[in-house]
């Protein structure tokens, strides 16, 4: 849904979360059926936070790369990254 990783930034910013701009999956999370929220260990509570904030979301370990464009580069130093589905998208 064009828009919508970008109005869910805009939303999930407006609960305190720090947000940096979207970006695109790649690879084999290019397009999902079912939203992911991936953590690195010490950002596993704030994942929880954020699938709450959501109404939704599977909570999984970050993958290495992270499966997005510029994989580790593109991910910087974000704790959290969440990969919208077609599942949630349409609620943003």
């Amino acid at each position: 849904m064009p828009g919508a990783a970008t109005r869910l930034t805009t939303y999930l910013g407006s609960f305190g979360f720090q947000m940096t701009e979207p970006t695109d999956g790649a690879g084999y999370e290019e397009f999902l059926d079912v939203t992911k929220i991936y953590f690195w260990s010490e950002a596993e509570a704030v994942a929880k936070s954020v699938a709450r904030a959501m109404g939704g979301g599977t909570l999984a370990p970050m993958p290495t790369p992270a499966p997005i464009v510029g994989a580790m580069v593109g991910l910087g130093d974000a704790g959290v990254l969440v990969m919208l589905g077609r599942d949630l998208a349409p609620s943003f």
